[in-house]
This record gives structure tokens, C-alpha cells and sequence, in this order.
């Protein structure tokens, strides 16, 4: 072997020796390596896959990808959205009253119980049109149940009253409330007036309209029935049944609209909207939803309210 060979051959080694040095002290470093770190290793791995398939059918049909770093209302205030849908149950307040609507106790009448349960129906979606909007549509019906122990039928038919909410609709990213259509604007054969809230948050700017509903009475857009008192001599019962169906005209990549039921219609709140002489407030938008003007005048706190994102529920028309 000459020496220009042996030149090549001791460099070869070198290279052979260098490789399985480095290859021995990854070894001895992976061997010694904590359990911890390993995990904290495939967990950053998992969280990093995760990111990439963690997209919701609202994302892929908005076609949205990174979100805003900054908080927005309802994560600053831990707003709990509720992840199923169901029927939602509020405690009403029934009590009797005088002429002048205070309320009082009558000895022939003993009021039992008054729940109202708001049960969503589907909520669909269209696609969005050349301006960029979509239609969301969103039922629910609203059954109101009372119940009375009595001695007589003295007072049953007026002198007894039920005290509940309606759902009500805010956004999510400001906390303000969504505003109404104008129910005091229709007009037959019209169409009612929407009700517009312009929601700012970050760089953007949403109009959100809450349009008419398609039902077949007027009033606040909405079918009623009233099945009338049971009796069986010493109690009565009834049930009052509202159909509802909100058509809102959003921005196709808004998901901000959330309905908020409250849990509890107090004795404390039917006293206080019996003492409250301010006009009712039907114009919300601007309203944060926690705002006492809306509640006569009580402080309520988000323990006091379902929150359902409608983006969760809905389904996209084909």
C-alpha cells in the first residue's frame, strides 16, 4: 500500500471514528434523558398537529385560519358556552296580584309552579351571496307551564301572573347585545323593518341584521297557543306554547352571534320590573348584556344565563 492509499485510509477511519462518537453520545444523552422532557417533546409535537387539524366545519366553511391573538369578551369574562344542544329550562316567578298589578297573597289561591323551557330547533345557514352575507335561521320554541292550588275559583283568571324572559341575542367578541327588528314598524303586506348592529372588533367592522321572521302572526314574529286551564277542582294547570324564528343576515366569516336565555325570573326581578317606571328598552344594540337598564335595574352575572354560540349548531344548506 502506498502512501497516498494510507493517506486515504487513516482519513476514511477518521471519519468512521468521528461518526460513532457522535452517534455513542446521542445515545448516552437519549439514554439519560428525563421522562419529562420526552413527554414535553411529543406533547409539543401532538399540540403542533393538533393546531393543524384543529379546524371546525364554521372555519372550513368561512374559510378562516389563524385567529386573533387578543381576547375577546366572552374569553376575558369566561363565558361558558353551553356544548350540546337541548331544552334550555328558566325558572318563572308566579304570584298573585292586586288591581294596580302589585303583588299580593290571595288565601283562596296558592301559586305552585311557572318553568319555561326553550328548546332550539335546526338552525341552518345558506351560502353566501355576492356580497358576502349568509342567512341564519334560527328556531325555537318556547313552552310556558303554570300551575295553582285553589279553594275556589275566585281571582284565578286575573288576579294570577306569570313572570319569564325571552331569549335575547348578543355578540360574542364585544359583549353588546344584538338588536331587534322593529316589530312597532310593521305594516300588512310589509316586510318589518331589521334591526342593525354594527359589531367593531380588531381591524373589522360587521353589520349584523336581525330580519323578520317567517310566521304565520304579526306580533313579534311569532305563532301562539294557549291550551287553556285543567282542573281537577283544586289545582289547574297550563301550558302556553310561542313559536320563534330569527333570520339573521350576517358577514359569511362572523361567528359572534350567541343567544342568551336567563336561568331564573326572581321574585326580586318581577318586583323590580313592577316598580320600574323607565320605558322598556327595545333598542339593545349598544347594550352590554350585563347592563341593569336591561334587568330593572338588578345586577346579574353570567352564572345568571345560558350562552349558546349559534355557529356551533349550525348546519350549511346544500
Amino acid at each position: 500500500m502506498d502512501k497516498k492509499q494510507n493517506h486515504l485510509f487513516s482519513k476514511k477511519m477518521g471519519n468512521i471514528v468521528s461518526i460513532g462518537l457522535v452517534v455513542s453520545a446521542f445515545i448516552v444523552l437519549t439514554a439519560f434523558t428525563p421522562v419529562e422532557s420526552k413527554n414535553a417533546v411529543l406533547a409539543s409535537k401532538k399540540t403542533s398537529k393538533a393546531k393543524k387539524d384543529d379546524s371546525s366545519v364554521w372555519d372550513v366553511f368561512l374559510g378562516k385560519s389563524d385567529e386573533s391573538s387578543e381576547k375577546n369578551y366572552a374569553e376575558e369574562n369566561s363565558l361558558e358556552f353551553e356544548n350540546q344542544k337541548k331544552t334550555f329550562v328558566q325558572q318563572g316567578y308566579l304570584a298573585s296580584t292586586d288591581d294596580a298589578g302589585n303583588i299580593i297573597k290571595i288565601k283562596e289561591v296558592k301559586p305552585l309552579d311557572a318553568k319555561i323551557t326553550v328548546k332550539l330547533d335546526e338552525i341552518t345557514a345558506t351560502k353566501p351571496d355576492k356580497k358576502g352575507y349568509i342567512e341564519v335561521t334560527v328556531p325555537y320554541t318556547i313552552r310556558v307551564y303554570k300551575s295553582l292550588a285553589v279553594s275556589s275559583d275566585t281571582y284565578l283568571d286575573f288576579r294570577t301572573r306569570c313572570w319569564y324572559t325571552y331569549p335575547d341575542f348578543m355578540d360574542s367578541y364585544t359583549g353588546n347585545m344584538i338588536c331587534s327588528y322593529h316589530w312597532w314598524d310593521y305594516k300588512p303586506d310589509e316586510d318589518y323593518d331589521p334591526g342593525i348592529t354594527t359589531v367593531e372588533w380588531g381591524d373589522k367592522s360587521y353589520i349584523v341584521y336581525d330580519m323578520k321572521g317567517d310566521t304565520k302572526d304579526n306580533l313579534y314574529g311569532t305563532e301562539y297557543k294557549e291550551t287553556g286551564w285543567e282542573s281537577d277542582g283544586l289545582h289547574y294547570e297550563n301550558e302556553d306554547i310561542l313559536y320563534f324564528k330569527h333570520i339573521f343576515r350576517v358577514p359569511k366569516d362572523y361567528d359572534g352571534l350567541t343567544m342568551v336565555i336567563m336561568k331564573e325570573c326572581t321574585k326580586e326581578y318581577a318586583v323590580a320590573s313592577i316598580e320600574d317606571t323607565e320605558d322598556i328598552i327595545y333598542e339593545t344594540n349598544g347594550y352590554n348584556v350585563f347592563d341593569k337598564k336591561l334587568y330593572h335595574g338588578l345586577n346579574l352575572t353570567k352564572d345568571d344565563f345560558y350562552f349558546i354560540k349559534i355557529s356551533d349548531y349550525m348546519e350549511v344548506d346544500e
